[in-house]
């Protein structure tokens, strides 16, 4: 069973567009930071991205109908594409806004 790890607020956000955002669809697509990727690509892709990284973040939004098989699919392969990856999981009011209004992460960073 994956584990989801929580990032620290005591570390501030930045907006600083080193994010990664990966929106699971309802309709089978995946994006990364907004652009659509095949889903075996996802580890590959995360992998790389983390390389050069001393804080592994990932912050993954799914949409409220995915199946949970692929949600704890993801999670999986998101822990497996580097070493100390975090997964942060928005949900419920604050992941229904995002996909409402096309948000990006620094438009919901706390101040």
């Amino acid at each position: 069973m994956p584990v989801v790890r929580l990032r620290s607020d005591r570390v501030p956000f930045t907006c600083d567009g080193e994010f990664v955002f990966i929106r699971l669809l309802v309709d089978g697509e995946t994006k990364i930071n907004g652009t659509v990727i095949h889903r075996e690509d996802l580890r590959r892709r995360v992998s790389a991205i983390m390389e050069p990284r001393a804080e592994r973040v990932v912050y993954l939004v799914p949409e409220s109908n995915i199946s949970y098989a692929r949600f704890v699919e993801t999670v999986d392969e998101l822990n497996e594409a580097a070493a100390d990856v975090h997964v942060v999981v928005l949900s419920g009011s604050l992941r229904d806004e995002f996909f409402r209004r096309n948000l990006e992460p620094c438009d919901i960073a706390p101040n």
